[in-house]
């Protein structure tokens, strides 16, 4: 039976008996771990490391030496980094203790111990369990690049042989950065050496992949080409063979919560692509999420009549309302579909935000049309929430 913990693994060399003293060899450095060290020390064990042999022999002789001459009995893990360095270990000390040699080698023996050397700790769980599809099967992957492709795969849940296009690679990327994962400098070479989609921009792949913040940049910039290519033919939907597709599914995924979390900048629409923006077809209308509007937070929506005005308290921005009003009367909301209402959703805060920056006279003047409307959405998008989710139905609705 596997164990649970790569650490059981470790402690099962101490066995169950409390010995004395313990001399561990730890090359690999595995006794930095915290659950190691309050494993040993729930088992009554002090820790000592050997950092020189002066320091250790003045705490030895200080804190043990004294009470073993008296028989007292203690029991202490001294830690070690090689083997060499046991050597300079106090004579008795050495004599009596049982010496424990730990490594990678005994937690993971079916991988190469070179490259695990370089992976941080805290993915030794996920490469465990599937260490465990190795052993139950009984093979092995010893050599630097049966390991790298092992560890990519069974940690990471990176396969380079899928990374057949830019879209691909930008997901991946967007993962590894988003999880600020600690790939290994030799694990993200392979990756890079293996890319054989070009990618937009000529970019130094490397860079993409070590540095979060030159990567968010390059995708901004493709973000922005890709907008204008849209703009420019809002009926096709045919991108430039050097621009990057956002619009595909596995990268429209994440297009939202790239502008919501600001790890990208929305694009600036100047004032004569506003119009272009309003009338994008239906299947285009989601990139508006990665939209600047002209007008800042109060922007338009719907229609091109935002505009600036300076008064007495600062600027203010005067907002069409009524063609965004116009817009959610004349909507047909029994043609949408969930995505739709989200869109929809995004649209509608942006005009009780607009709504809210009128004046009193204005606000006064709108506001029973305003909340018509409102009634008017909630009542559809209730019964589209009943049609589509039968099971919410237990809400108390009044009638």
């Amino acid at each position: 039976m596997n164990p649970a913990r790569w650490q059981d693994i470790i402690l099962q060399q101490f066995g169950h008996e409390q010995n004395e003293s313990v001399v561990v060899v730890d090359p690999d450095r595995l006794m930095q771990d915290d659950v190691l060290i309050s494993e040993l020390q729930a088992r009554r064990y002090d820790i000592l490391n050997f950092t020189s042999e002066i320091a250790f022999r003045n705490e030895f002789e200080e804190r043990y030496r004294s009470r073993w001459d008296r028989g007292e009995k203690t029991h202490i893990v001294v830690i070690v980094h090689s083997s060499e360095a046991s050597r300079y270990l106090p004579y008795d000390l050495e004599r009596k203790s049982h010496v424990v040699e730990i490594g990678l080698h005994q937690v993971f023996p079916r991988l190469n111990r070179i490259v695990l050397a370089d992976l941080d700790r805290r993915y030794y769980p996920p490469l465990l369990q599937a260490h465990g599809t190795l052993e139950r099967d009984n093979k092995s992957a010893t050599t630097e690049r049966e390991t790298i492709r092992f560890i990519l795969r069974g940690v990471f849940t990176i396969d380079p042989v899928t990374l057949k296009s830019p879209e691909r690679l930008v997901v991946m990327l967007i993962d590894k950065h988003y999880a600020a994962q600690a790939i290994p400098p030799a694990l993200e070479r392979y990756v890079v050496e293996e890319m054989r989609a070009p990618l937009p921009g000529s970019p130094n792949p490397a860079v993409l992949f070590s540095d979060a913040n030159a990567f968010y940049d390059w995708l901004e910039q493709r973000w922005a080409e890709y907008v204008q290519s849209i703009l420019q033919s809002p009926i096709s939907n045919i991108q430039p063979h050097h621009a990057l597709d956002f619009a595909d599914h596995r990268l429209r995924f994440y297009s939202d919560n790239l502008f919501t979390e600001r790890l990208l900048a929305p694009y600036p629409l100047s004032l004569n692509e506003v119009e272009v923006a309003e009338k994008l077809p239906p299947d285009q209308r989601w990139i508006r999420a990665g939209l600047e509007w002209p007008g800042g937070p109060a922007a338009l929506l719907f229609g091109p009549g935002a505009q600036k005005a300076l008064r007495e308290e600062g600027p203010v921005y005067v907002i069409d309302v009524e063609t965004q009003l116009g817009h959610f009367g004349d909507l047909d909301t029994g043609s949408l579909d969930l995505r739709g209402w989200l869109d929809e959703g995004y649209a509608w805060g942006r005009l009780v935000h607009d709504f809210t920056l009128l004046s009193r006279q204005d606000y006064d003047a709108l506001q029973e049309r305003f909340t018509a409307v409102r009634r008017s959405l909630n009542d559809a998008f209730l019964g589209f929430l009943q049609q589509t989710y039968p099971s919410i139905s237990f809400f108390d609705v009044p009638a």
